[in-house]
């Protein structure tokens, strides 16, 4: 008996036991889920990045010249306007004196040729017009005195025969005189042309002289450097190409100097001849004003029986007057002619003009050069001295780069950003600059349009930040934390990152609908802050499980934590 009882209590023992493993089966699982609810997000890009600022200036030598003092060391912080470093300007000085002086040697040469220029002008056009008045008197004289001749010829076949014969040779000579001096002036307008010429040439061989001096000079002030160089130095080699250049502009200068010497030589053998032709002209003058004047010495000596009383009186004070004229009409001539030769023709002025043009644009350009060494070489911006190429009573040519100037400002910070992340990226973003254990605000102020690599090698675009704080001045080349905020939304429906999955259907979250798992693909906004913005798919209301769930658990009944 006792062992029936036995037997039904250990029945029921197993019944309730089973009863139990079905209860405990059919309750549903735990999840933990959390709702759909509207949020802030902000889209943050964060990269290590850069400092850095504005490029490089390199200031260069502003003139050649001797750096009398260098005023500031590598490193040493420098402001605006400050001078860097002071010329010697004694020889800039010296430069400029000498040019000005030369200036006023040609200002002087210049003006004194036009003022004999026009006191020549003057004389050889007094001259001219007395040449034409006593012209006139002479062949008015003449006319008359002929006209006498003729009325006794009427009385005096004989006398009248002679004397119109002087009378015809007195026409003649009278127009020969004007050939012969016609002939003379052109001889001696030659003779003039080339004198200017041979001047002309002096002066051009003068100016040979002072270039090849000049270069001789130059030759030798780098001949004496070169002896004291190394002949293994940079510079050696630069100071023996210039003595290189400035013996082939020696060999050049002399050869244009023998060039103009056998011009003027030239020249001398023309003037000779032109000499030889102006004397023969002049001899020609004198040769016909000779005859003239024994044809009308003739022609005063004859008979003037045939005259009458009055005819005999006017006759002989013409043939006075005639020879007066002719003697101071000579001399006239003579005067017009040397005041035409002293005369400068116009190409010799304009070179007179043109040596002061070029002395005066000289001194001009030794002054600037003078005002330039006075400056000295000046800092345009505010900054540190990262490089000094230069040192105390150095000669530095034109040009020479002197000194490199980091400059305080334009401040900002380069990130690389990958492709993945450009898209979100635009300028004006705000971001936040982490140096150390201070943060910034600042913009994005750049994007570049073309990638570079990495130091990895992949490639990325280079983004800039500049501060909003313009007194910010971090050290240039030190690392910083930067997070770009790419965008931000208020107030939009968002849930867990960590719930949204992702198929070939596309995203999507699982939520509880009727205490059963339910899944529901959604469209995406931004991420932020762990969360997702949900666009569309789900409502404010909706409980999204946060707990690891798949496409298994659809439609098994689930309780909240």
């Amino acid at each position: 008996m006792k062992k029936i009882v036995k037997i039904i209590i250990a029945l029921v023992a197993l019944v309730v036991i089973a009863a139990g493993c079905v209860f405990y089966l059919t309750l549903p699982d735990t999840v933990s889920t959390e709702k759909a609810e509207k949020r802030n997000i902000s889209l943050t890009i964060s990269e290590i990045g850069v400092v850095e600022a504005d490029d490089q200036v390199t200031y260069y030598a502003p003139v050649s010249g001797t750096i009398g003092t260098v005023n500031f060391a590598k490193n040493s912080s420098v402001s605006k306007n400050d001078v860097l470093a002071d010329y010697d300007i004694t020889s800039l000085e010296q430069e400029y004196n000498i040019a000005s002086i030369n200036t006023n040697y040609q200002e002087d040469g210049y003006k004194a040729a036009n003022t004999e220029n026009a006191k020549n002008t003057s004389k050889a056009n007094t001259y001219a017009e007395s040449d034409s008045s006593y012209k006139d008197l002479y062949t008015n004289a003449s006319n008359e005195s002929n006209s006498i001749s003729n009325s006794v010829n009427n009385r005096e076949q004989g006398i009248a025969s002679t004397k119109t014969d002087l009378e015809t040779n007195i026409s003649k000579a009278t127009t020969d005189m004007d050939i012969a001096k016609g002939d003379y002036e052109t001889k001696q307008s030659k003779v003039t042309e080339l004198e200017t010429l041979i001047t002309s040439a002096d002066a051009e061989l003068s100016a040979s002289d002072t270039t090849i001096s000049d270069i001789q000079t130059r030759l030798d002030t780098y001949k004496g450097q070169l002896e004291a160089l190394d002949p293994a130095s940079e510079e050696y080699g630069t100071l023996s190409a210039k003595i290189d250049a400035e013996n082939t502009a020696l060999t050049e200068a002399e050869s244009e100097k023998s060039a103009i010497q056998s011009k003027k030589s030239t020249y001398e053998t023309a003037l000779q001849t032109a000499k030889t032709e102006r004397d023969t002209a002049e001899a020609e003058v004198n040769t016909i004003s000779n005859n003239l004047s024994s044809y009308q010495d003739q022609l005063s000596a004859l008979p003037t029986e045939g005259m009458t009383d009055s005819e005999s009186e006017k006759y002989n004070s013409l043939s006075t007057q005639i020879e007066l004229i002719n003697k101071e009409w000579s001399e006239v001539v003579e005067k017009k002619n040397t005041a035409e030769a002293s005369i400068i023709n116009q190409d010799q002025i304009n070179q007179y003009e043109d040596a002061y043009l070029l002395a005066e644009a000289e001194e001009a350009q030794k002054l600037e050069m003078l005002e330039k060494g006075k400056k000295g070489v000046v800092a345009g911006v505010d900054g540190i001295i990262v490089e000094r190429l230069v040192d105390d009573g150095a000669y530095v040519e034109e040009g020479t780069p002197l000194f490199v100037l980091q400059p305080e400002s334009g401040y900002k910070v380069k990130v690389m950003v990958s492709r993945y992340d450009m898209d979100n990226v635009a300028i004006g973003n705000a971001a936040v600059v982490k140096i150390g254990g201070t943060e910034y605000s600042g913009k994005v102020s750049f994007v570049s349009p073309i990638a570079e690599e990495d130091s990895t090698g992949k490639p990325r675009a280079k983004v800039e930040i500049t501060f909003d704080d313009n007194d910010v001045k971090p050290v240039i080349g030190i690392e910083a934390e930067v997070s770009i905020i790419a965008d931000e939304k208020d107030s939009v429906l968002s849930v867990d990152s960590s719930s949204v999955y992702t198929d070939d259907g596309g995203d999507y979250v699982y939520i509880i609908s009727g205490r059963k798992v339910d899944k529901k693909y959604i469209t995406k906004g931004i991420n932020g802050g762990g969360f997702t913005e949900v666009v569309e798919g789900l409502s404010e209301s909706d409980k999204v499980i946060t707990s690891a769930v798949s496409d298994e658990n659809i439609g098994d009944k689930v309780s909240e934590e």
